[in-house]
């Protein structure tokens, strides 16, 4: 085996902010431990993970403080077709690849979408998250990834930038979030 290209979290590393992170991060260093020639999509939020909430809620229902607050975010055909590019191609890689394809606000967020955005108490948030998710372990991550980014707020951060990724091993231009929600 020459590579394997793995799909792992965009802040993945031991003091992650969320447990979800930690565990990619831990799941990387066995990938790397077995020398079978790792590589490591470290993708932001799936644009997915936002048009679920904004169908079940008919708006943008989430804990992440004022419209103005910013996400990175990527389409999950993006990443596949990353991985792909990588699976296909021979040439030496970094074996950690960044895939943000899209920086956008919450308000920009939920106008590509076509709902409203409204900013949820995190309780709230969470209580109803496992009604809309059914999964205890993605309730958990979005929870504190959603609190990471209403930190963060409109500030410049390390994760706040696009990458030219998804155009160099996945062929294309990224997907806008207005192209994934068919506008």
């Amino acid at each position: 085996m020459e590579r394997v290209v793995e799909v792992s979290q965009l802040d993945a590393q031991p003091a992650a902010g969320t447990p979800r992170m930690r565990r990619h991060w831990l799941s990387e260093q066995v990938f790397d431990w077995a020398g079978v020639g790792a590589v490591h999509l470290r993708a932001a939020v799936f644009f997915e993970n936002l048009a679920v909430v904004a169908a079940a809620a008919g708006r943008l229902a989430l804990p992440l403080g004022p419209p103005s607050t910013r996400i990175p975010l990527v389409a999950a055909d993006d990443v596949a077709a990353v991985g792909a590019g990588l699976l296909l191609d021979p040439a030496p890689v970094d074996p950690v690849c960044l895939l943000t394809g899209e920086m956008s606000t919450a308000g920009e967020a939920a106008q590509a979408l076509g709902v409203e955005y409204a900013d949820l108490p995190p309780e709230e948030w969470e209580a109803g998250a496992m009604d809309v998710y059914g999964d205890p372990y993605a309730v958990e991550h979005l929870t504190n990834l959603w609190a990471i980014f209403r930190a963060i707020g409109t500030g410049d951060h390390p994760l706040y930038r696009v990458t030219d990724t998804i155009e160099r091993h996945g062929g294309r231009p990224p997907t806008t979030l207005r192209e994934f929600a068919g506008g």
